[in-house]
């Protein structure tokens, strides 16, 4: 039991960031807006994040994010993800794809991908990828790779919630590929309670 709880005393002070009990995280939510207006659907393809704080020196956790191909579509069509992640592209499609990635600053990629083929690829560098298929040009995905782990997609009624940030100060932007990135503004995050700010693509 003692060697156990050495090495979570160790693990701890390697990743400091950890040692937050959820009870002194934080969150923001709001809604996505366009010209002050609500629009159902449009907004689900927003990235909405937060940047600043101790968002730096956050690591890659979770799930590995996956990019799939079903019906001839990229689900989903735009996927966030924390810079040092890597992303699984999946196809679930009976046919041949061809998964072309556009980057400037992480590794471009044209992989031809067969039925039910997965490979993986590691982002490192925050950036908008863009994915496309050179055999079914209707095929199209962003991959939004950001410095920042503390980042949401709102539902299609436009609200959303960045959940589970340590208390500071940060700055709020937003991400839409006919937009491109605004900056909202700064935000302070409270321990224990939700602030609140929307989002406004004027």
């Amino acid at each position: 039991m003692k060697n156990l709880i050495l090495v979570a005393l160790v693990f701890l002070a390697i990743h400091p960031a950890l040692r937050l009990a959820s009870a002194q995280d934080g969150s923001l939510e709001g809604r996505v807006l366009f010209q002050g207006k609500e629009e159902r659907g449009k907004s689900a393809d927003v990235v909405v994040y937060l940047e600043g704080g101790e968002a730096a020196d956050a690591r890659p956790e979770g799930p590995v994010p996956v990019l799939s191909q079903k019906d001839i579509t990229y689900v989903p069509h735009v996927l966030p993800v924390q810079a040092g992640s890597e992303v699984e592209i999946d196809n679930e499609d009976e046919i041949l794809h061809n998964v072309h990635a556009f980057a400037e600053l992480n590794e471009s990629f044209n992989v031809a991908q067969i039925a039910h083929m997965k490979f993986r690829r590691t982002f490192y560098r925050p950036e908008i990828v863009h994915v496309g298929c050179d055999i079914h040009s209707q095929m199209s995905a962003y991959i939004v790779v950001l410095r920042t782990p503390y980042f949401t997609k709102p539902g299609k009624d436009g609200r959303f919630a960045i959940r589970g940030v340590p208390p500071g100060r940060y700055t709020l932007r937003a991400w839409h590929e006919k937009s491109g990135t605004i900056t909202v503004g700064e935000v302070e995050i409270a321990a224990g309670r939700p602030g609140e700010r929307d989002v406004d693509f004027e």
